[in-house]
């Protein structure tokens, strides 16, 4: 059932308005952040706000103690524009069938959004990270493979009855393209299924984070200003901007908007994280994804990366990310794209020092 919500979002779309949904994301003016001490998650110059378990950034405390949700996001060239991602803290990006890759936001302040979407089913290893992440996890549908995972954790999902209502349909999207939720949604989610909307006291940050903006500056590393992943079918892209010292995302040729708040998508840091992988199923093409393990990956940051290990940690249930001396590293304050890729075809992520040598190379 359509709502008249998002019926009035069809109307302000055809007049070209729906730059309101959302603020435009502060981003492109990165805040210069200064931190006292990390360890107390609160600093006097910041007087009334505390330091971000997701990102790092100093924001507002009834937003700090928010529970997140996490949201999987289609990503095919038919779904596009997507709505909302600008609004995520951290960004998971996993490959699914046929090339394709799928997108899980990761939102610990959703207000302000008529809509978020598209979204999409779940695989088993998007909801190992939600869980990491202590989200209540939204999804319309999922593999077979993701059952036994979904009853572990507090989950939406669109296809069962009683939990449509938190889903919308668009008219001007054809399906399956065309389900979203929204900030009435999430809530009324929180509210209705009675799940926690808080985060435990117990809780800490996921990312270790500098000490102040821009700190992790990676000087011994490599010099990456443009790198071009893998995933056969989208085949995005970041590049750096030297001035707001961000990596803005592209993908099918062109800058990834989110259409909620007419912004290219940028981010501070990116992980790469190769996980061996294989086909479970070969009539639907299904993968198994090793993220339970170890394996090896990088980090990039201010226009630099090194080379990383990582290893989930039954104990604090999280990925955990080192350098080569064993030491757990520290990102810049900011939002995380994290790319799990596959280890037989990591090969296939290249790395330039700047946009003009992947130019020559091509």
């Amino acid at each position: 059932m359509i709502r008249k919500y998002a019926i009035s979002l069809l109307i302000m779309a055809f007049c070209g308005s729906l730059l309101g949904g959302c603020k435009k994301e502060e981003e492109q003016k990165p805040a210069q952040i200064k931190v006292k001490d990390n360890s107390s998650n609160v600093e006097q110059n910041h007087k009334g706000k505390v330091q971000s378990f997701y990102t790092g950034e100093w924001i507002d405390k009834k937003i700090a103690t928010k529970r997140p949700v996490a949201i999987m996001i289609e990503n095919t060239h038919a779904c596009l524009p997507q709505y909302g991602l600008s609004k995520g803290d951290i960004i998971y990006e996993c490959p699914v069938e046929a090339g394709i890759t799928r997108l899980m936001l990761i939102m610990q302040d959703y207000s302000n959004c008529n809509v978020i979407g598209n979204i999409r089913s779940a695989r088993d290893y998007f909801v190992q990270y939600a869980k990491e992440q202590n989200a209540v996890f939204f999804h319309y549908g999922e593999s077979r493979f993701a059952v036994d995972a979904l009853n572990e954790i507090d989950n939406v999902d669109g296809i069962v009855g009683n939990q449509e209502k938190y889903f919308d349909s668009l008219p001007h999207k054809k399906a399956p393209h065309h389900i979203f939720t929204s900030t009435h949604n999430i809530e009324q989610t929180f509210k209705n299924l009675k799940y926690s909307n808080t985060l435990d006291k117990t809780a800490t940050s996921y990312f270790k984070f500098a000490k102040s903006d821009n700190k992790v500056n990676l000087g011994n590393g490599k010099k990456v200003e443009y790198i071009k992943l893998y995933y056969s079918n989208a085949k995005p892209y970041f590049e750096y901007n030297k001035a707001l010292k961000l990596y803005y995302r592209g993908e099918y040729k062109s800058s990834q908007i989110d259409a909620l708040s007419d912004s290219t998508l940028a981010v501070k840091n990116i992980i790469i994280q190769e996980c061996e992988c294989s086909v479970r199923d070969k009539n639907d093409g299904s993968l198994k994804l090793e993220t339970v393990g170890t394996g090896t990956g990088k980090y990039i940051t201010n226009g630099h990366m090194i080379d990383i290990n990582w290893k989930y940690d039954i104990g604090k249930n999280k990925t955990c990310y080192y350098d080569s001396t064993g030491k757990e590293i520290t990102l810049n304050p900011g939002k995380t794209w994290v790319c799990i890729s596959e280890k037989n075809k990591s090969k296939g992520n290249t790395f330039y020092t700047t946009k003009k040598e992947y130019e020559s190379k091509k």
